[in-house]
Parts: C-alpha cells; sequence; structure tokens
C-alpha cells in the first residue's frame, strides 16, 4: 500500500466554523511537549479557536540552533524561548503552563534515543496529569490536544504514552484530539508508521483537518525563531497527505466528540 494512500480523501473531513465554535464554549487544553509543538503542529487551528490553555510539559532546555552563534546560558535559553511562547498565546488568546520537564539534554541522552520514554514519563507524568486535574468540572468535557508522537522524539513519544496509560481515567472528562506532530509528520514513511501504530492504539478515530494559507502559517511558526535554522518551507510544515494538497494541520477524533452538522 503507498504511504500516499488514494483513500485518505476519504478518510479526512474539514473543521467547520460549527467546529471552532464547539471547541471553544467546551474549553480547549493543550499538551505541548516543548514550546514550539503546540504551534508548529496546529497554531493555524488554535488561532481559529480563539481559547484554550497551552500546557508545556519540557520546558527546561538548552536547544536553540537560531541562537547558536550566541552561546546561551540555560537560563538565556529559557528567558528567550518563553518570550517566543507568551507570543505565539498572546497572538492566538492562550493562557499558559510550564511544567519545568528537562528535555534529553539534561539526562545525557539524545533526543531520538527512545529507550529513555520510561524514565521521562516517571518524571512528567504525576506534574501532567495534576495540570489537567485543574480543567476538569464546570459541567464541560474540554478538548484535550496530545502529540501523536511522529517522529522520533522522546519527549514526544514521552507525553503520548503518558496519555495512553491513562486514557480510561481522562476520556470521561476529556474529548481526546490527537494531533499529527509538524514538522516531524512530512515525512511520508515516519508519518505512516505513526498512523499504523495510533490506529491500533485508537481504532475508531477520524482525520480532520484544517486548511490555511501559508503565510499564516508561516507569520506563527515564525514567532519562534530560536528554534529556525533557516527560513520554514512550506512543505516541511504539512503532513504527507495526498489530500488535502494544500497546507493544513490535521487532528483525530472520535466522530461523537463533535457535534452532527446540518446541511444547510
Amino acid at each position: 500500500m503507498s504511504i500516499f494512500n488514494p483513500m485518505m480523501r476519504a478518510m479526512s473531513s474539514t473543521i467547520s466554523t460549527a467546529d471552532f465554535r464547539q471547541m471553544a464554549t467546551q474549553g480547549v487544553v493543550v499538551l505541548s511537549p516543548h514550546f514550539d509543538d503546540g504551534c508548529f503542529s496546529i497554531g493555524g487551528l488554535l488561532s481559529s479557536i480563539g481559547a484554550g490553555h497551552l500546557i508545556n510539559v519540557f520546558s527546561r532546555s538548552v536547544y536553540a540552533p537560531g541562537c547558536i552563534a550566541l552561546d546561551l546560558t540555560e537560563s538565556q535559553v529559557h528567558e528567550i524561548r518563553q518570550a517566543e511562547d507568551c507570543a505565539f498565546a498572546d497572538r492566538v488568546g492562550l493562557t499558559r503552563t510550564e511544567l519545568g520537564g528537562a528535555e534529553p539534554d539534561f539526562w545525557g541522552r539524545r533526543p531520538n534515543d527512545l529507550s529513555g520514554v520510561e524514565q521521562d514519563i516517571f518524571a512528567m507524568q504525576a506534574p501532567v496529569l495534576d495540570a489537567l486535574k485543574l480543567h476538569v468540572g464546570a459541567g464541560k468535557r474540554p478538548f484535550l490536544f496530545v502529540p501523536m508522537a511522529i517522529g522520533h522524539h522522546v519527549n514526544h513519544h514521552a507525553v503520548y504514552e503518558m496519555v495512553r496509560k491513562h486514557a480510561s481515567e481522562l476520556s470521561p472528562s476529556f474529548r481526546l484530539a490527537f494531533y499529527e506532530d509538524l514538522p516531524y509528520a512530512h515525512v511520508p514513511i515516519t508519518r505512516y508508521q505513526a498512523i499504523r501504530r495510533f490506529k491500533a492504539n485508537y481504532p475508531g478515530f477520524e482525520r480532520h483537518a484544517f486548511s490555511l494559507q501559508w503565510s499564516d502559517k508561516k507569520s506563527l511558526i515564525a514567532l519562534y525563531g530560536s528554534q529556525l535554522r533557516r527560513a520554514p518551507h512550506p512543505l516541511k510544515f504539512r503532513p504527507a497527505v495526498a489530500w488535502p494538497l494544500g497546507i493544513h494541520e490535521a487532528v483525530w477524533l472520535m466522530p461523537d466528540d463533535l457535534e452532527p452538522r446540518t446541511d444547510p
């Protein structure tokens, strides 16, 4: 089967204005492994919703390739990355939390060393679950946006696994919504392997695409200049699928978690 499966056209639906209203009304919580992941993956969607809360899990970092010539300290990197994230949150209408998890460098591991998943889960599972408890109640069931762990970054896999292990506890309080991690999802085989794993873990979830102009997407990505070695390319920031053809972001939801659409 081709990784550019033509059946993906039938499997993807678009996110409507009514869906935005429902998400804003019920509430939105975003689990972002690092400061930039929520923006890079679903920044346009979050901007259209215009409300929600961003939880940055692994916010302790020394990674700033866009500032590599400056020889920055950890505190300087954090100050820059925090300011970038605050600018994004302000632009799209999010409040935000930092949980202070340490990126792999602090443990002497490489980012793509998946042997560290359990260590990261052990370190951050309790803070993540405690942060989510603050958004339970008020007669609503918020949408909880979670990375699908496309690619090989251990922190993305750790956040995905935290939710997977506690899905039965979280589902009564949240509508689980898994987003395709960008830029990792632009690599066809990487995305294909992750989607196969995801479907085995979460049968019944359906793909929903949000299309936007590259200029709008690029302006959001540019807020995180410290993470960019070069100018972002549009092909790197769209999932590797045959449909939709243009720039888009994608989330996977259970059909019953969106209100039924009525014909005009």
